[in-house]
């Protein structure tokens, strides 16, 4: 499978994080934790090339009533894929559906070098992650 998400329930999806790789695992733990009946789909991409346009779109028809899509990265916004994947994700969503990231702020180092940093910037990404998806 090139896109993975979980299964659907029967609430009302209104929101939908699309990720790839560990960041799943966080995401998911913090939502399961911290709002178990959220109305949000997470979505792991897991090939990001070629790119699964229509899968992706598939998945948006079905839940044609979201009004937010996210795209949640782990590395620092000017790295990892979000420069790349952002137009593209864009491109297949409603009109009136803006990609949205979430993730670590701009930075011209890849990681801070501290675990404790790592951890407070994890922490900092699943607050934005919680706040965006209400």
């Amino acid at each position: 499978k090139n896109i993975i998400s979980e299964r659907s329930s029967d609430r009302v999806i209104k929101s939908i994080v699309f990720c790839s790789g560990k960041i799943y695992y966080d995401l998911q733990n913090h939502l399961n934790k911290n709002a178990p009946n959220s109305s949000t789909k997470l979505v792991r991409i897991e090939q990001l090339y070629p790119f699964p346009a229509e899968e992706i779109q598939e998945l948006l028809k079905e839940y044609h009533l979201v009004q937010k899509v996210f795209f949640a990265q782990e590395e620092p916004q000017n790295q990892g894929i979000w420069g790349w994947i952002a137009p593209r994700l864009q491109k297949l969503c409603p009109i009136a559906v803006t990609v949205e990231y979430i993730g670590r702020p701009e930075s011209a180092a890849p990681a801070t070098g501290w675990a404790q940093r790592h951890k407070e910037e994890l922490a900092n990404l699943l607050s934005d992650f919680e706040k965006k998806i209400r």
